[in-house]
């Protein structure tokens, strides 16, 4: 199943204001890809008689059943990461990683999607038996028949699976060296934050800034500010997945504003996971005064029911962001992706030609 944690997409246009109060766009998005994932995996279910899941997960985020309703028992940690690897045993062929990349593609064209960061946990397909070659080519062939048939810019983000270890890491950077797709971008480093340092990584990073690979790992997601400092000081981070626990250290969001690094911030997510009580005590507000650069997010889709809209609805209705400021937002997307410098400019131009309330 393609991905960790965090596809990071950028609309090349705004799409339309919601009375009149907010602009609504499409940046970053999660795998498994949404209800393309959840159906795939559900015919390859039937069709293997695979004993690992009975279903993908499903529900409503809180977001849509009152914004300050409870997390749903399904999705805390520890739950969603047992289905999230059982529903990736499923994916087993070069052919259902391409599948997997096209119907992501065509769920992000409907959404006015033009380039995507999609994040791939390769050794995770590697484990379950395809072939090196068979993943790299699987993804390149992803990648062009995303842009010649649904006009989409896929770039891949790897990361390690924390709950894999370093080993993961190392066999991932083999694969990497030996076996790098076209669009190859970015290294990570997602799954469970508790008894995995961020600094036991350190050199697996090192390793990926010597192949030319930005340096995006989670951090600060369930536990304290100190793995943000790892993340940034021992990982060169140059953005961070979640990092909402950075609210809990002024010196470290003074940091992150001088060093100009952004927070991926995924509302919903942090609340189905519990990482917060309630998007009423999220601290996206928080950080935001501080002026660190944030981006608004969806982790992951499929597993959370949500979508972009509904996090730049929560964004104004829940932390009073204006229109201007969702505008921005989605600015701060655009200039925080690794995307060409003529793909950036093309989006920015198009946000700033939208009409706002």
């Amino acid at each position: 199943m393609l991905a960790a944690e965090v596809i990071f997409a950028l609309v090349d246009q705004a799409l339309s204001c919601r009375n009149a109060q907010r602009t609504r766009h499409r940046f970053h998005q999660c795998p498994p890809q949404g209800r393309v994932a959840r159906a795939y995996a559900g015919s390859r279910f039937r069709r293997d008689g695979a004993r690992t899941v009975t279903q993908v997960p499903r529900g409503r985020p809180a977001a849509r059943r009152g914004r300050n309703a409870g997390v749903l028992p399904l999705h805390r940690l520890p739950y969603l990461h047992l289905h999230y690897m059982s529903a990736a045993r499923l994916v087993r062929t070069g052919d259902d990683i391409y599948a997997l990349t096209i119907g992501q593609a065509r769920d992000l064209a409907a959404g006015n999607v033009r380039y995507a960061e999609t994040t791939v946990t390769a050794d995770s397909h590697l484990s379950v038996g395809i072939a090196p070659d068979e993943l790299a080519e699987a993804l390149t062939r992803g990648r062009s028949d995303a842009r010649r048939l649904h006009g989409v810019e896929l770039a891949f983000v790897y990361d390690i699976n924390g709950e894999l270890g370093v080993e993961s890491g190392e066999r991932l950077l083999t694969w990497i060296e030996q076996y790098r797709p076209e669009g190859s971008i970015g290294f990570g480093l997602g799954g469970p934050e508790v008894g995995v340092p961020r600094s036991a990584y350190a050199d697996l990073f090192r390793r990926a800034r010597d192949l030319d690979l930005h340096c995006v790992p989670h951090a600060g997601e369930t536990i304290g500010p100190g793995e943000v400092w790892s993340a940034i000081d021992q990982l060169g981070a140059e953005r961070v997945g979640h990092g909402i626990a950075s609210a809990q250290d002024p010196v470290l969001m003074a940091t992150l504003v001088e060093r100009g690094i952004t927070l991926e911030v995924c509302p919903t997510s942090n609340v189905c996971t519990g990482a917060v009580t309630s998007l009423a005590t999220h601290p996206f507000p928080v950080l935001r005064e501080a002026g660190i650069r944030l981006t608004l997010n969806t982790d992951d889709p499929g597993m959370f029911s949500t979508d972009i809209n509904t996090e730049y609805a929560i964004a104004h209705d829940i932390f009073g962001v204006d229109a201007a400021g969702l505008a921005e937002l989605a600015r701060e997307s655009v200039r925080s992706s690794f995307a060409p410098a003529n793909i950036r400019q093309s989006i920015l131009n198009e946000i700033d030609s939208v009409d706002l309330p």
